[in-house]
């Protein structure tokens, strides 16, 4: 999906240190904290965890998109340039170009008073790729056959509600990689939309960045969305990561009770007679969080000093990391589970 004359590095994103702070009551409210992630050109990070965890004031706050009043910190580097350092017209020139985002509800995403293709092509032109409005209208009908609208030229002068939800979706990628973005971010892309448009937006939107070598992060809670499409995965709770690894090893040789619990609170078909457990307790926010490990309280391997001690995110094997002080004998539970 490549325009022509557009040339950029494949550096993925590198985020560390990111802190979101909200302003509520006259006093500072945490959201996230400390995060770090790693998204690699052309791959697919998917961020998990239950809702209020901090998955979408993580990827929000990287991109400047939370509201007046909000404090992020730390540094988000794309392409050799920390997003987080900009300024607003600095930050706007790069949004759609070096990184973009594809939002949960495309009808509130488009503009319903002008035409789609308007809205395709207005993310070329914007950009100055070098394009005549002719040329830039061309494009657009190039890109939304490419992401799968039928007659793709001809709906160019179609409006947002003349499309279905899945269509709209499409539309909302094709203009998210219009420029060949180097990370794309999806926040929770398939949650308006039914089960069987979702497994073709999510396909889609791998394939092309994988085509493009554009690095993805998937903000989801859907863990079988996880299993078919990820490379790596992080999964937070309470406002940071607690668990972060390759997709395989999340799966099979997961070492937090954390992310154990999410896996086993998840129906499985392949199994006639499994119930699924739920986590006991209900989830706290970063704001909640005064001493001592954020899932303490709900799990079922804390000790005493879990209550008190705040657990660093620490390598358990390479490129396997877990904030867990127990995580050694959770991790030889688990193997001695799976023999």
């Amino acid at each position: 999906m490549m325009g022509p004359g557009i040339t950029r590095t494949t550096d993925g994103l590198r985020v560390r240190d990111l802190t979101v702070t909200f302003r509520a009551d006259g006093r500072d409210v945490p959201a996230v904290r400390g995060l770090d992630l790693d998204v690699r050109p052309g791959k697919v990070l998917a961020l998990v965890g239950e809702s209020g965890s901090g998955k979408s004031a993580s990827v929000l706050g990287m991109l400047g998109l939370l509201p007046p009043g909000t404090r992020t910190t730390g540094t988000a580097m794309v392409n050799g340039v920390d997003l987080l350092s900009l300024s607003s017209a600095k930050l706007r020139r790069r949004l759609g170009k070096d990184v973009a985002i594809v939002f949960q509800d495309p009808m509130t995403s488009l503009n319903p008073v002008h035409t789609v293709g308007q809205q395709v092509a207005e993310a070329l032109l914007v950009h100055d790729q070098g394009l005549s409005s002719r040329q830039a209208r061309a494009r657009a009908g190039e890109l939304l056959a490419r992401v799968g609208i039928p007659a793709a030229v001809r709906r160019l002068d179609d409006y947002p509600h003349q499309f279905s939800g899945g269509m709209r979706q499409r539309v909302m990628i094709a203009i998210a990689l219009a420029n060949s973005p180097s990370v794309l971010v999806a926040d929770e892309p398939t949650t308006a939309l039914d089960v069987t448009v979702q497994a073709q937006i999510l396909e889609l939107l791998t394939d092309l960045c994988r085509e493009q070598q554009t690095g993805l992060v998937l903000v989801t809670h859907d863990l079988g969305v996880v299993a078919g499409v990820a490379d790596d995965v992080a999964v937070m709770y309470a406002g940071r990561i607690v668990e972060r690894g390759t997709v395989d090893e999340l799966f099979y040789r997961n070492s937090h009770p954390y992310t154990q619990g999410l896996l086993a609170a998840v129906p499985r078909i392949d199994l006639a007679d499994y119930e699924p457990e739920p986590i006991p307790g209900t989830s706290r926010s970063a704001a909640g969080v005064d001493v001592g490990c954020s899932f303490a309280p709900r799990c079922s391997w804390a000790a005493e000093t879990c209550l008190t001690d705040d657990p660093p995110l620490q390598d358990l094997r390479p490129g396997h990391g877990v904030a867990c002080l127990r995580a050694e004998t959770v991790a030889a539970a688990q193997e001695r589970k799976s023999r």
